[in-house]
């Protein structure tokens, strides 16, 4: 089985989803609201008209995902 990065970051929001993913001093996003960001962004972006493809490179996903 081939795991995609989006398989990958949907499972550990699953399993721990009101844990810090992120914290920058008093500001914390756990993994849920992380998830829901990134959901949102990528819909956004499909809605714009770009390719699910863009999605798929694993290099990319890494580059969205720091963008986030």
């Amino acid at each position: 089985m081939t795991w995609q990065m989006a398989d990958i970051w949907e499972n550990i929001a699953a399993a721990i989803p009101d844990k810090p993913a992120i914290v920058d001093g008093d500001k914390t996003v756990t993994y849920r609201e992380l998830d829901e960001r990134s959901t949102r962004v990528a819909r956004n972006l499909l809605d714009l008209g770009c390719d699910k493809r863009e999605f798929r490179h694993p290099r990319r996903q890494a580059l969205q995902l720091g963008g986030i």
